[in-house]
């Protein structure tokens, strides 16, 4: 339905910004706020380090929640969405294992070092344009997102963008795990 009204009603989609909630760009805003402060070299904390993956987990573990309400599936999709993360989370280590070049950690600190990166930014931008998106379909065409189909298919795009936030959390641990004792 969406797609339909992108395509095809391009003049209704001031409209549909207009009718969506002011908390849902407040949450936009500080999503941007959190992602532009990922663009510029920084120090943080382990905890820190992790917050991030873990809101956007929370997230995609969210949506998919939120998008199989209405199809009377309870585990399926939850399911499919860890299990595609997982999946995404063990490719990208095996692609690429080591963490971004400039990356270290201060074991005597306890503090990373961590390089400015726009990707972060380009996945939470990526999580949130799904979010709103199955938010959206499901606002336009409720009997469409009913659909066990449309309820697993969320799941797995969430599970992919949580995969990929799970694998830059844990290329940055493993610059920590050598040096602890």
């Amino acid at each position: 339905m969406l797609l339909d009204l992108i395509t095809h009603r391009p003049e209704s989609i001031p409209a549909l910004l207009r009718g969506t909630p002011a908390g849902v760009w407040l949450l936009l805003a500080g999503l941007v706020a959190w992602g532009l402060s990922q663009c510029r070299p920084r120090t943080a904390s382990l905890g820190r380090t992790a917050a991030l993956p873990l809101a956007m987990a929370a997230l995609g573990g969210w949506g998919v929640l939120a998008a199989t309400r209405a199809t009377g599936l309870a585990w399926q999709p939850l399911a499919l969405w860890l299990a595609v993360a997982l999946g995404a989370c063990t490719l990208l280590w095996r692609l690429r294992p080591q963490a971004p070049a400039g990356a270290r950690y201060d074991a005597a600190g306890q503090r990373f070092h961590l390089p400015g990166s726009a990707m972060p930014l380009v996945l939470i931008l990526s999580m949130f344009c799904i979010k709103y998106a199955v938010g959206v379909e499901t606002a336009l065409d409720p009997a469409h997102a009913a659909q066990p189909g449309f309820a697993l298919a969320v799941a797995a795009v969430y599970g992919l963008a949580t995969g990929c936030f799970l694998a830059r959390a844990l290329r940055l641990l493993r610059l920590a795990l050598p040096a602890r004792p």
